[in-house]
């Protein structure tokens, strides 16, 4: 069964899907295996920190042919997940965006007739992607390393204060390496769901927007209206 998005709520720009998981990076990995002997699922689940990278694919005469999209993280060793994985070639991971209950009082047409409901709005990224365990140290202290930057990256700091893997001892490092494993998916599919008042009159929308600023205002509904606005650009100019 798949994912029920309505129409309205579909968005496959790649780097409007992209942007929800460098801004929200920590996602549920979802896996399952059905054993044998019963007709039983076992389901896994891990919430984990991804960091998405690229990495370009060339054919023989080293020309540029696509460049792929990965997602790269860490699991512990003692998760079970980790048997899912050695035999999987599919998995799904779920991102999900800052996200807002909206109060049926906030709409104008509320003080008209009253025929208004309240609801809840979000964006979420799904991601199928094939699995890979990368185990060798190399592999898996490269993980490290563009996790950490990444997130690092997003300090507001200088350079020097930012943290670094090789800051610390090297052999501390490996030998809290030998407690984890690296993990990269390749992306397959990706499919989202930005809903956002796309349904609603502008005046509706631009009253939603007030109603945040007004009676929220803090970072959660700055995202909010930023990506309400985003989403309803065409009909707010």
């Amino acid at each position: 069964m798949g994912w029920y998005v309505p129409k309205a709520y579909k968005v496959e720009d790649l780097d409007q899907q992209l942007q929800v998981i460098k801004d929200f990076p920590l996602g549920v990995l979802l896996t399952s295996s059905t054993s044998y002997l019963s007709n039983e699922t076992d389901l896994g689940i891990s919430h984990l920190p991804f960091v998405i990278k690229k990495k370009p694919l060339y054919d023989d005469e080293g020309q540029l042919i696509e460049e792929k999209l990965y997602l790269l993280t860490h699991i512990a060793k003692g998760n079970d997940q980790i048997n899912h994985l050695e035999k999987l070639d599919k998995v799904k991971i779920i991102f999900k965006s800052t996200n807002s209950y909206v109060s049926a009082s906030w709409y104008l047409q509320k003080k008209i007739d009253h025929k208004v409901v309240s609801t809840w709005d979000y964006s979420a990224v799904h991601i199928d992607g094939k699995p890979k365990l990368i185990k060798d140290h190399d592999g898996l202290l490269e993980i490290l390393k563009d996790v950490t930057t990444f997130n690092e990256d997003k300090r507001s700091t200088s350079d020097n204060n930012k943290w670094k893997v090789e800051d610390a001892p090297s052999n501390y490092i490996d030998s809290m390496m030998k407690g984890i494993v690296g993990l990269e998916v390749e992306i397959t599919n990706i499919e989202s769901c930005f809903k956002f008042q796309q349904g609603k009159p502008a005046k509706e929308v631009l009253n939603i927007i007030k109603n945040y600023n007004e009676e929220i205002s803090n970072d959660q509904s700055n995202y909010m209206v930023s990506l309400t606005q985003k989403v309803n650009s065409s009909r707010l100019t």
